[in-house]
């Protein structure tokens, strides 16, 4: 049990190119569309205590928390909810990971379909041939691209169509890097938007402005949601900001590293844990959730998930009955599938709920 905590709190020290902000901000009063969701329990079979789920084309995706002599990843019938391939050896060798983190980066070439992971430990972005590992039954890696230290990647990377990389930063130079693949140099997207105070230490700008980055699919947009912020950023492809959604609520000052004896107060409230990004829709979870209650791993019945347009334009909100601090939406099927504290065992913390 104590992973789960491990994992949502691992993403606030972990996160998230000269470019500057804008000053186009949508503040959102309300949706045009409110729901609230029952979820419902669902046992995937063999399920070892994911830290990631995904849609890939008739499949979920879930990546395990890190084990010795496991596979990190499992394929499951979307429909059945039936084991259909266990890949992804822990180790050192060839098709192998150390740590590898899923950033929800599918391509589709023809009847080929691959993910990107950024293995943390191995400094490596490495490109899954999903189709042939199906079909050979064993890891496929087609492509591989070393971290360039440069950028002091964060967890969530993307590679572009010009093998130019994008993505979080752990770096006190800025929030988010651009890599220039050909002339290896790196432009960074200053720390915004700015607080009155300063971190205890400048190398602690990137837990302040943690987030969670995503790429849309056909790679126009990089959004950025603030973990303490209650703030959602937009930027191009080359990582010029081009406008924020904020709300009445959104702390302007974070209450985050201003005493030294505590600088993460059991009243912080973290806001935005994950981002789905479909071809029309950004999808925003927002767990409101303090310090004190992550800290108790309960299910505190709450999360909910907003839908923005790719211009910013409210859509709809949908409200859980269930705590969830990882997500994916199935748009085909109308179904928000999300990742829960465990109901009774480990197999039971994959929560669905329908949009329809």
């Amino acid at each position: 049990m104590r992973n789960l905590s491990y994992i949502f709190i691992g993403l606030l020290l972990f996160s998230s190119c000269g470019s500057s902000s804008t000053n186009k901000e949508i503040k959102v009063s309300s949706f045009p569309v409110e729901k609230e969701l029952v979820g419902k329990w669902v046992s995937l079979e063999n399920s070892q205590f994911p830290d990631y789920i995904g849609i890939v084309d008739s499949f979920i995706l879930t990546k395990t928390f890190q084990q010795s002599d496991s596979f990190l990843f499992q394929l499951y019938n979307k429909n059945s909810h039936k084991q259909y391939l266990r890949f992804g050896k822990a180790g050192k060798g060839p098709n192998e990971f150390l740590n590898p983190k899923p950033t929800g980066q599918v391509e589709t070439k023809g009847n080929k379909i691959g993910l990107w992971v950024n293995d943390l430990y191995k400094q490596k972005y490495m490109f899954i041939n999903l189709t042939q590992t199906i079909n050979d039954k064993k890891t496929i890696i087609d492509k591989e691209f070393i971290t360039p230290k440069e950028a002091e990647i964060g967890l969530d990377a993307f590679i572009l169509k010009n093998n130019d990389i994008a993505g979080t930063s752990m770096s006190e130079k800025g929030r988010l890097f651009y890599y220039n693949h050909k002339d290896k140099t790196t432009k960074w997207v200053e720390y915004f938007p700015k607080v009155t105070y300063p971190p205890v230490k400048e190398e602690q700008l990137h837990n302040l402005y943690s987030s969670t980055t995503r790429i849309s699919p056909n790679q126009k947009y990089i959004v950025s949601a603030l973990r303490l912020f209650k703030r959602i950023d937009v930027f191009n492809d080359k990582l010029d900001h081009i406008f924020s959604i904020t709300f009445k609520d959104s702390p302007k000052e974070p209450n985050f590293f201003k005493d030294e004896k505590n600088p993460i107060p059991n009243n912080l409230v973290h806001y935005y844990t994950d981002l789905f990004l479909s071809s029309k829709y950004i999808y925003a979870l927002n767990s409101a959730i303090t310090q004190t209650d992550l800290s108790k791993e309960n299910d505190t019945r709450y999360s909910e998930v907003q839908v923005f347009t790719y211009t910013g334009d409210p859509i709809a909100l949908y409200k859980l009955d269930h705590f969830i601090g990882s997500f994916t939406v199935d748009e085909e099927n109308g179904i928000i599938w999300g990742i829960s504290m465990p109901k009774e065992d480990l197999s039971t913390q994959i929560v669905s709920f329908n949009i329809k």
